[in-house]
């Protein structure tokens, strides 16, 4: 359930990448796999083996005032009266500011406060734009998430997906349709919260190994995972994940999930159209933290450095 794998987030922000430049299994039908050839041809699929799939944005506070959107990669904003006091508490489209058109790729939930892009916003992002399309998952200024949270929070999930993309490349298997699922706190507060307890246990278990010998083995965890269509965006999936019930604060997390179409190869290698998606992830992780690295002070690049 994607209730696990956001437990111990007050605000989750999740983000995910459907990955494969190839999206079909042995199995499916030809039909099928024209349609999924399409897709892929016709998106970032193609040139750098993963689409964003759906992501799904907390704005702060909306019972305040409703919250100014002009992100990057749609230049959205509100315009209606829903996500003010007394508002209806129905979902609305987001509309343009400048045009006044609707954006039929993501809708606004006043009751939640969450921004939600459907897998239609994923398909209209191209090789050229999908790193303002990350800049507007990891910086949500609506929210109060500035690029010195954001420089963090994209360190630490490029350094996860880092470590992912290592595992695959010693592991022989093919999966087919599968995501990279990206989640980090959007409520300031709490993130920062989340970031000092994690801190100090972190200092508590080093004390309490100091002078012990570690031996470190590598394991594998296996999850089942309910079978999903290969388009399902954020709003209305469900993830399993039977290892994410803790409810302790979190900062972020990020999970290989969707193993439906997954099996062990023994003898073909690693299986390099998952990791072609997986190093693009890594790439454009790395530039967008240079950038929000060279937007920053002095004292919040010390800040941002800091363990």
């Amino acid at each position: 359930m994607l209730s696990a794998v956001t437990a111990g987030f007050a605000r989750p922000n999740i983000l995910d990448l459907k990955l494969g430049r190839r999206l079909w299994a042995d199995d499916a039908p030809p039909a099928k796999r024209q349609r999924l050839d399409r897709v892929a041809r016709d998106t970032t699929s193609a040139p750098l083996g993963f689409r964003i799939a759906g992501m799904r944005l907390w704005q702060g506070d909306t019972r305040e005032a409703a919250p100014p959107w002009n992100g990057a990669a749609g230049g959205a904003a509100e315009e209606h009266a829903a996500g003010r006091p007394g508002a209806p508490t129905a979902t609305v489209k987001v509309t343009d500011g400048a045009t006044g058109a609707e954006h039929e790729d993501r809708h606004f939930e006043p009751e939640t406060g969450y921004l939600f892009y459907n897998k239609l916003y994923g398909r209209r992002r191209t090789a050229a734009d999908v790193k303002d399309a990350f800049r507007d998952y990891f910086v949500v200024a609506a929210a109060g998430v500035g690029p010195a949270q954001a420089v963090e929070v994209v360190r630490r999930c490029k350094d996860d997906v880092r470590d992912m993309q290592a595992v695959l490349e010693r592991t022989e298997s093919r999966m087919y349709s599968s995501s990279i699922l990206i989640v980090y706190e959007g409520d300031p507060e709490a993130w920062h919260e989340a970031k000092a307890l994690r801190s100090t246990e972190g200092r508590g278990i080093a004390r309490a190994m100091n002078g012990m010998h570690v031996e470190e083995e590598d394991g594998e965890r296996a999850g089942e995972e309910e079978e999903e269509e290969e388009d399902d965006e954020i709003d209305g999936e469900e993830y399993e994940d039977e290892d994410d019930d803790d409810d302790e604060p979190n900062t972020h997390a990020v999970k290989l999930i969707d193993f439906a179409h997954a099996e062990f190869t023994p003898g073909l290698g690693p299986d390099e159209n998952v990791l072609h998606g997986v190093r693009s992830t890594v790439k454009l992780l790395e530039e967008l933290e240079a950038e929000l690295m060279a937007e920053l002070e002095p004292e919040a690049v010390a800040e941002a450095n800091s363990p």
